[in-house]
C-alpha cells in the first residue's frame, strides 16, 4: 500500500505499485487488481503507463468494481473514458485547494487505551490517508499520540502539533471526526481564529467537511455544534465515571 501519495503522483514515487508492477512476473499472476480504476491514477498518461508496465510482465489491470476489464475494443474505450473523466474531475478543483500548498498532516488521537480498538489510531490514519488520496492531498506529516481532549491546558501533544503545522508551513490538516479535534471551545476558537487568518484548512475525513477562510458562518457554527456534542458525550461519561479520564 502506498502512502501519502495522490492521484497524479509519478509512478517512481509510488514505491507499492511499482513493488506489485515487478513481482507480477515472479509470483505468475495475470491481473494487477484496484479497488477502482481511479485508484490507478485520475490522469490518462499515467494510467496508461501503468497498464502498459502490467502488460510488460505479462498481466492486465482489472478493476474490483469491474469497470471495463474486459479487453474488447469496447472495453478498451470504455477504460480510456474512464480514466479521462478522473482527470477531469481532479481538474474541478475546489476553492480551497491550492497547488502551491498541498501538504497535509494528519491528527490522530486517542484519549485512552481503551480506545486502541474500534476507532484505534490505524484505523484513523487509514481513513484519513485514504481522504487525502482522494483530495490531491500530499501526506507529509503524521502525528498520533494519546491524550486527552477535554481541557486545553492538558493536551501539549495537539497544541505542539499545530504549532509544528504552522511553524513548517502545512496548511491543511485532516483529523477523523470532529471529536477528535477537541472537547472543548478553547481549542475549537484557536483554530478557527487559525482558519479565518487562512493560515490552516481544517479537514474532517469520515464527514468530507472543510472549513477555510472563505468558508460560511454556517460551516463554522457546524463545526461549533460539533464540539458541543462532543463537550456533552464527555459531561455524561463523567457523570458515569467520576474517576474517569476525559475523551
Amino acid at each position: 500500500m502506498d502512502h501519502g501519495v495522490c492521484s497524479v503522483t509519478p509512478i517512481e514515487e509510488r514505491p507499492a505499485l511499482c513493488a506489485a508492477l515487478a513481482s507480477l512476473p515472479e509470483h505468475g499472476a495475470g491481473l494487477l487488481v484496484v479497488a477502482k480504476r481511479d485508484r490507478i491514477a485520475r490522469d490518462v498518461v499515467l494510467a496508461a503507463m501503468v497498464e502498459r508496465a502490467a502488460a510488460g510482465n505479462g498481466a492486465q489491470v482489472a478493476s474490483a468494481a469491474g469497470e471495463g476489464n474486459d479487453y474488447t475494443p469496447a472495453d478498451a474505450f470504455m477504460r480510456t473514458v474512464i480514466d479521462g473523466a478522473s482527470q477531469y474531475e481532479r481538474g474541478l478543483r475546489p476553492p480551497w485547494w491550492a497547488p502551491s500548498n498541498n501538504r497535509v498532516m494528519l491528527i490522530c488521537r486517542i484519549s485512552d487505551k481503551k480506545q486502541r480498538e474500534g476507532a484505534s489510531l490505524d484505523t484513523q490514519q487509514c481513513e484519513q490517508e485514504q481522504y487525502a488520496c482522494g483530495a490531491d492531498l500530499k501526506v507529509t506529516t503524521i502525528e498520533s499520540f494519546q491524550e486527552t481532549a477535554k481541557e486545553s491546558e492538558l493536551r501539549d501533544q495537539f497544541h505542539a502539533a499545530i504549532a509544528k503545522a504552522l511553524r513548517i508551513g502545512i496548511r491543511h490538516i485532516v483529523f477523523y471526526v470532529y471529536d477528535r479535534i477537541a472537547r472543548n471551545f478553547t481549542d475549537a476558537e484557536k483554530l478557527e481564529k487559525l482558519i479565518r487568518a487562512d493560515k490552516l484548512t481544517l479537514h474532517i475525513a469520515r464527514s468530507r467537511n472543510v472549513l477555510y477562510a472563505g468558508s460560511d458562518d454556517s460551516e463554522f457554527m457546524l463545526l461549533d455544534f460539533n464540539i458541543l456534542q462532543a463537550k456533552q458525550e464527555n459531561r455524561a461519561r463523567s457523570r458515569r465515571c467520576p474517576s474517569g479520564k476525559g475523551a
